[in-house]
């Protein structure tokens, strides 16, 4: 099996077992079509199922880049060989400054003053 990423991942030469788990996983209910569902309304045009992947030509599979740790572990799990082929865009280093000492004291202490209003306001009135 290969696994080209970029902006998302392709996979190609994958299992039918692997592709059906790799779909299942890619695929959850609608929780629009469930409200709709439970309130009576119609679900003309929305989706019963949202499928975070497609299927594309020569039977490869696309989908999200995120997805990678757990489809590592699926091919690990399974005992499959894979070859990853990393084609995600690589630009040049850029060099900046930041400067803003101040703001940034400022910030954390108004964050800090709020975290201590809260607990106060827990341990005063636990309900």
């Amino acid at each position: 099996m290969k696994a080209i990423i970029n902006n998302k991942i392709t996979l190609s030469d994958v299992p039918q077992g692997l592709m059906a788990e790799i779909k299942n996983r890619l695929s959850f209910v609608n929780p629009k079509w469930e409200v709709n569902e439970k309130k009576g309304y119609w679900n003309g045009e929305t989706p019963r199922v949202l499928k975070f992947y497609e299927v594309a030509d020569e039977g490869s599979l696309v989908s999200p880049r995120g997805f990678m740790r757990q489809l590592i572990r699926l091919c690990r799990h399974e005992d499959l060989t894979f070859h990853i082929e990393d084609a995600r865009r690589v630009l040049p280093d850029v060099s900046f400054s930041v400067e803003g000492k101040h703001l940034t004291i400022g910030i954390v202490s108004s964050v800090y003053m709020v975290a201590e209003k809260v607990s106060k306001s827990i341990f005063l009135n636990p309900f």
